[in-house]
């Protein structure tokens, strides 16, 4: 059980939502109210008992005033005792707990101490005459009274080792009415043990107490502690206190009316401004995390409920990160958007998550803000709409209510960004991950791994770099190679920039060396990455960087020193894209199959020649692909002419009869459907090709034209209607292939049904013509 501080002082803090101890920590103004409560409690006459309502909802700061007025009395001289009935579960321990707690405390303050020795004393009365005791008597409460009056004569030294002794049976209220219920001589003693004194009992966190508990507490502050000298002081969310007792007994009718019966001095916390919440803030962030922008901060504050604990939660969100800040460049990190990101989290907990990883949302709102002449307008739409589908509004008040607010919170966070000054997507997505997602290498990480680096680089100290930090940051090691390449690929674009807009020869030539050696480095991070001891696969990401790297200064070729880069990078990317066969969306995402694909293509037709090679080399690569996928990938032809992302690169591969499927692989082509005993693959991919193209055939117009002549290629179209009529088929698949066998036989293409085929396209119902 917790005592006031003495003389003000505060008390140790406990944790990030400790309540305030003295005036020196008061920034919400609580101190003037807490001096006209504890003015009420102290000044009134003598022979009051009083009881006063600290009133305001759940971490609004009416412990911080309870202890504001423990510090005045205890400065003054005055009994104080602290109680907080949150913790008990039944009335016996309560009360028990109660009355030993308040003896124990006026003992102590009035300097009138039972001490050991009267407890040895009563304890050996006891075991002495315990047996001698009539029948009567013999229970332990009589024995330990029969002690107590022989030896003790004091009724607070009395009642105190009672308590102490915890030998008392009485339980509940009894309990209570034992030991407060005075004589006038007992009233007198324990006046004259006061003084001048006041008893003032505080009690804490009655609107979270065991429901059953709560009416008794309150009865018993009106009725048996209704004591001159004594003055409680409450704290407590009227409103839910209420609730309680409207549930307890239909006799209380309108619990918080009822509370007036009680409470003689309600008192409603006033609500702080939006600057004192800021001052709260900023003084908890010197003591916890200094290396929050105050401005930032202050702002931030703006968007949170106006309640005390909303303020700590969001310093404890951003202590939490002084890991992750540590780890970072100033530069590296954008404290609007990281203190909305935690703001968020403060609000609303359970969907805080799915908004900051919603990149879509985040995009949608970064294009309203920076593209139209609508932009505030089309901003309040993406975010409502996205507010809509998180919440599920239906009828519910409270989740309309909760909506609002999220909407409210986010386009506030969307407008303080301004137009994100150059922030895009990406950057914004980094700063919400910073916590939960951390990267495995920093901008200040990087630069410690180019320092540590000696010339020349060697594949040895750069995999020995990257397995510590790996174990350092707790990450994946092919994580931390794949960042590192990241970084190294930005790293070289910046020297590149630089060598650019340089205008001192010497300058210039410092930044192309290196760039050429942050280019060695790049072969080294690649070739680590195809080690089969490491899980590390070179990404889309990373090819695609390299590529944008290239492709922006390639057609720099004026001095020996760009032509020898030049030459470096194009056999670099020729490696690359020549030693990674497999990845052919990866190679489509990058350079595609048509001319125009690349974004730096305008700028220089060397690269222009370079990408048309690569592309001639990635179209025939394809062809090759698709061919072989037709037997040994189930549903091939389903997912990637009709769901992939690149399926129209794959339909213009199938429909250019002067393409390499038609050219230089149709032997290979023709050879797949040759098969005499075609697997379960083949012929689902084969009834997949041969559906498609006829539906394509039959479309009107020019767009009918390339499939046409796919299907009058009369040996292609024989050997595709083999594979689909090799095994027998179901009602429904016949039915289907019915309109490719009246197109092709209308165009003169012998196809040779099975012996089923009749059978079963007799029992189907007529076809509709077409």
């Amino acid at each position: 059980m917790s005592t006031a501080p003495n003389n003000g002082d505060p008390s140790p803090r406990r944790g990030y939502d400790s309540a305030r101890h003295c005036q020196e920590e008061d920034h919400l103004n609580r101190w003037p109210f807490a001096r006209e409560i504890y003015r009420i409690a102290a000044d009134g006459p003598r022979d009051w008992s009083v009881r006063i309502g600290v009133y305001g909802e759940w971490g609004s700061g009416k412990t911080s005033v309870l202890h504001f007025i423990e510090s005045m009395a205890s400065r003054d001289g005055h009994v104080t005792f602290p109680f907080n009935p949150w913790q008990f579960q039944n009335t016996d321990d309560l009360w028990r707990a109660f009355v030993e707690g308040l003896y124990s405390q006026i003992e102590e303050r009035t300097e009138k101490k039972a001490g050991g020795s009267l407890c040895r004393k009563i304890k050996t009365f006891f075991a002495s005459k315990a047996g001698a005791l009539p029948i009567a008597r013999k229970s332990m409460q009589d024995a330990a009274n029969a002690a107590c009056d022989t030896i003790v004569q004091d009724p607070i030294q009395k009642a105190t080792a009672l308590a102490s002794l915890e030998v008392a049976s009485e339980v509940g209220l009894a309990l209570l009415r034992k030991y407060l219920v005075f004589s006038q001589k007992d009233l007198a003693e324990f006046e004259a043990a006061l003084g001048e004194r006041r008893l003032i009992v505080t009690i804490d966190d009655l609107d979270r107490t065991e429901a059953q508990l709560v009416p008794e507490i309150l009865f018993a502050l009106k009725e048996i502690m209704d004591i001159p000298g004594m003055s409680f002081v409450c704290a407590f969310d009227p409103v839910l206190v209420g609730h309680v007792l409207s549930d307890a007994h239909p006799g209380f009718e309108n619990g918080l009316k009822f509370l007036d019966k009680i409470i003689d001095y309600p008192r409603w916390l006033p609500t702080p401004t939006t600057k004192q919440f800021a001052d709260l803030a900023v003084f908890d962030a010197k003591t916890l995390c200094p290396y929050v922008p105050e401005v930032d901060l202050r702002d931030a504050v703006e968007l949170l409920p106006k309640n005390p604990r909303a303020i700590r939660q969001l310093i404890r969100l951003i202590d939490l990160l002084r890991p992750q800040i540590e780890r970072h460049y100033p530069q590296e990190l954008h404290w609007p958007v990281l203190l909305a990101a935690n703001v968020i989290k403060v609000n609303f907990p359970q969907i805080a998550h799915q908004i900051l990883n919603d990149k879509k949302l985040w995009h949608d709102i970064y294009s309203a803000s920076i593209i139209g002449d609508k932009k505030e307008e089309e901003r309040r739409e993406t975010i409502g709409k996205k507010v809509k589908e998180v919440v599920h509004l239906g009828d519910d008040s409270s989740k309309r209510s909760i909506a609002a607010e999220l909407e409210k919170c986010i386009h506030a966070i969307a407008k303080r960004l301004q137009a994100w000054h150059g922030i895009g997507p990406d950057f914004l997505q980094y700063q919400f991950s910073i916590a939960e997602i951390p990267c495995a290498v920093t901008e200040k990480e990087f630069d410690r791994f180019i320092s540590s680096l000696e010339s020349p680089q060697s594949a040895e100290q750069v995999n020995k770099w990257i397995h510590g930090h790996a174990q350092d940051c707790e990450h994946a090691k092919n994580q931390v190679l794949s960042e590192i390449l990241q970084a190294t690929l930005a790293f070289r674009l910046k020297c590149l920039g630089k060598a650019a807009d340089e205008t001192s020869a010497s300058l210039m030539r410092n930044h192309l060396v290196q760039a050429a050696d942050i280019l060695e480095l790049t072969k080294v991070l690649i070739d680590l990455g195809r080690d089969k001891k490491t899980d590390f696969l070179l990404e889309s990401d990373h090819l695609s960087k390299l590529f944008d790297q290239v492709s922006q200064y390639f057609h720099w070729r004026r001095i020996p020193a760009y032509r020898s880069a030049r030459k470096q990078e194009e056999k670099l990317v020729k490696e690359l894209f020549y030693s990674n066969p497999g990845s052919i969306d990866t190679w489509l995402d990058i350079i595609g199959l048509n001319d125009g694909h690349h974004r730096n293509e305008d700028r220089s037709p060397e690269w222009k020649a370079l990408m048309s090679t690569l592309r001639s080399d990635l179209r025939n690569r394809c062809a090759r692909w698709m061919i072989q996928q037709l037997s040994v990938q189930s549903d091939f032809l389903r997912n990637t002419i009709r769901h992939e992302t690149h399926s129209y690169n794959y339909e213009q591969l199938f429909l250019d009869l002067n393409g390499p499927l038609w050219t230089k692989q149709r032997k290979l082509l023709l050879k797949k459907f040759k098969t005499k005993d075609p697997n379960l693959i083949l012929r689902n991919n084969s009834y997949e090709l041969l559906s498609w193209l006829v539906h394509s055939a039959k479309r009107t117009g020019s767009d009918s034209g390339p499939a046409k002549a796919v299907l009058a290629q009369e040996d292609f179209s024989k050997l595709l209607w083999h594979v689909c009529v090799a095994e027998p088929l179901s009602p429904r698949a016949v039915g289907s292939l019915q309109e490719a066998y009246s197109f092709l036989t209308s165009s003169r293409i012998e196809c040779k049904t099975p012996p089923w085929w009749d059978r079963i396209v007799r029992d189907l119902p007529p076809t509709r013509p077409s």
